[in-house]
């Protein structure tokens, strides 16, 4: 594999998802940032600004830390349960909102609760609705020469796994030479929990500062791998 395939001669693309846009995204934007992080948060807005929600200025000012501001859809429901004109009002209503408030192109997608028995049908929806890529809850060994529907995005693992196990799966993407590594889970999990933010900046220290890794959202990835950059619009 050509080094050169991400940005600059890097080797891995690092990402990182989070879902519910609760309240302490605020602080883990910062936290990111700390550690040349960057993030894709996936926010419902029908949620935002009501209890235990971040809301449109802390959305703004997440955004303008360089992270990512995705759709998780309006309410949060299972997508699959839904007739074909709500899944569809789902995915253009929540991003069409989401637009409004930071003022730019929302392109990349989360599904709540992952996938359930009708998953062509919900990803079919998403992207009818515009995006260009879609995070599931799958896990696997991802390298970016061989995704083959963006709409299906897996992940690597979840952000709280040990971190014996995280370095693990790091040194499988790392023997790739087009690895994605991608960490996705949710602010709540840590929540006003000391020791939990502590093993979470213990993660995002060992991972941040590798010069042969570029540190990205889900956005500029499926960007970059698409069509070398090229944005959505």
């Amino acid at each position: 594999m050509d080094k050169s395939f991400f940005p600059d001669d890097k080797r891995i693309a690092l990402v990182s998802g989070w879902d519910d846009g609760r309240v302490w995204d605020r602080r883990l934007a910062e936290e990111l940032a700390d550690f040349g992080w960057k993030g894709t948060f996936f926010l419902c807005p029908e949620q935002i600004g009501h209890s235990d929600y971040i809301n449109v200025t802390e959305i703004t000012e997440i955004d303008q830390l360089g992270h990512e501001i995705g759709s998780h859809s309006l309410n949060h429901p299972r997508l699959e349960t839904l007739t074909a004109v709500e899944r569809r009002r789902q995915a253009v209503e929540s991003r069409n909102q989401l637009e409004a408030m930071v003022g730019k192109p929302v392109c990349s997608f989360a599904y709540p609760y992952g996938f359930g028995h009708r998953e062509m049908d919900v990803a079919t929806a998403v992207g009818e609705a515009g995006y260009r890529s879609a995070r599931t809850t799958d896990s696997t060994v991802l390298r970016a020469s061989t995704i083959e529907d963006w709409l299906r995005l897996p992940v690597t693992a979840h952000i709280l796994s040990p971190l014996d196990s995280l370095r693990e799966k790091w040194e499988q993407v790392e023997a790739l030479g087009d690895g994605i590594f991608y960490l996705w889970g949710h602010s709540y999990e840590m929540g006003d929990d000391s020791e939990k933010w502590a093993d979470l900046e213990c993660t995002l220290s060992w991972f941040g500062g590798h010069s042969d890794v570029w540190y990205c959202t889900q956005g500029e990835l499926c960007d970059w791998c698409l069509d070398r950059g090229r944005p959505c619009n």
